[in-house]
């Protein structure tokens, strides 16, 4: 609807027009849904876990090695100085059970509906040229998607807690 077609009610196939409108989006929702899941820390999609040790060991460096989550998108930064993302795992110096945030994909009965007009605005954009061709209509929805993001962070900044950081040693020392 964004880019001035008619409403699409399903992407799933069968498709009436194997090269149509319907047949684009079924293939670039589920790598623009991540993408925009990834990009940002969506409240809803946030998830906790604790995770046993996978067994293996990593060739060098940290000690401990834990399969992702099977909905793992995104790692939230925790108090773990050394956790890092690499391929399938998570490696780190922590022993085991891993505690983990994370941005997980989620059914999309349970996406925020500012999520939803990111999403629809993404995948807009994604299509504008295959579709449209029209600059003017990118630009507008460009702008339409980066309003909604500012939105979301407003929103989601009132309705989360103030975070207080703790104090650094330096300023400390010198009270």
């Amino acid at each position: 609807m964004r880019l001035g077609q008619p409403r699409i009610n399903s992407i799933d196939p069968p498709y009436l027009d194997a090269y149509g409108v319907s047949a684009d989006c079924a293939f670039a929702y589920p790598f623009t849904r991540d993408a925009e899941l990834r990009a940002n820390v969506w409240s809803f999609a946030r998830r906790r876990a604790q995770i046993a040790e996978d067994g293996g060991t990593p060739l060098f460096g940290p000690d401990h090695q834990y399969r992702k989550p099977a909905d793992f998108l995104r790692l939230i930064k925790t108090k773990h100085e050394r956790l890092r993302v690499e391929g399938e795992f998570i490696v780190s110096d922590e022993g085991s059970p891993l505690l983990l945030k994370y941005i997980a994909r989620v059914d999309p009965a349970l996406f925020d509906p500012m999520f939803v007009q990111a999403l629809s605005c993404s995948l807009a954009l994604s299509l504008t040229e295959k579709i449209t061709t029209s600059t003017a209509k990118k630009q507008a929805i460009t702008s339409d998607y980066k309003d909604i993001i500012a939105e979301a962070k407003k929103v989601n900044a009132i309705e989360a807690p103030p975070t207080t950081t703790p104090e650094d040693t330096f300023v400390l020392v010198r009270r």
